[in-house]
Parts: structure tokens; C-alpha cells; sequence
């Protein structure tokens, strides 16, 4: 979870500075915090996230090491968004194939 946890750190502290941003990186901001934090409440709801911010944020080195922790994090969240839109390509492609069919028992796949 320590990897996470950098991770929401430096899209926090892009957050930061968000009257730097447009609103399509704000946007990015938040959906990075919002994967990072759900991995870590995914994995243990009760983990100790305040806690664990502050020892990360204080810890020695920390501000040095954001560079390569926002590349690494960056690259992780943009691996993700190509399987999300894979999947919305593969959902689009079979409601194509199959006229919107998408169920065994012939309901469309629509609400």
C-alpha cells in the first residue's frame, strides 16, 4: 500500500496548485486520488489512511522522490485508462454485433 499511498500523494499535491490547471488535468487529479485511495480501501476498508499520509509526506526524502513517483504513477493510471477504454471499445463492438443484444435471453444489455 505504500505505493498507493505516494501515489495519492503527489496527485494530492498536484491538486495543490489546481488554480494552475485546466479543468481537464483537475479532472485527472481527481480520478488519480480516486483509483489510488479505492485500491487501498479495496484492499482494507479500516486501513489508517491519515495516519499513513502524514508518515509518508514526512518522511525523509519524500519531496525528492515525487518526480519519479508522479512518472510512476502517471504511467500506472494511463496503463489503466487503456484497459477501461479496451473494455468500452469491446462493449460498443458487441452491442454492434449484435444489434444491441448483448444477454442470453435476448434483453438488450440497456437499462
Amino acid at each position: 500500500m505504500e505505493q498507493d499511498l505516494r501515489c495519492i500523494g503527489v496527485f494530492a499535491f498536484a491538486a495543490s496548485r489546481g488554480d494552475k490547471m485546466g479543468p481537464s488535468e483537475k479532472a485527472g487529479v481527481s480520478a488519480g486520488i480516486m483509483f489510488y485511495l479505492g485500491r487501498i480501501e479495496g484492499r482494507d476498508p479500516e486501513f489508517p489512511l491519515t495516519e499513513s499520509m502524514i508518515r509518508i509526506v514526512h518522511s525523509p526524502g519524500y519531496l525528492e522522490s515525487m518526480p519519479s513517483e508522479a512518472k510512476r504513477c502517471d504511467a500506472e493510471l494511463a496503463a489503466r485508462s487503456r484497459t477501461l477504454n479496451d473494455l468500452g471499445r469491446s462493449i460498443d463492438k458487441t452491442e454492434k454485433d449484435t444489434g444491441g443484444d448483448t444477454g442470453e435471453d435476448g434483453a438488450s444489455g440497456t437499462p
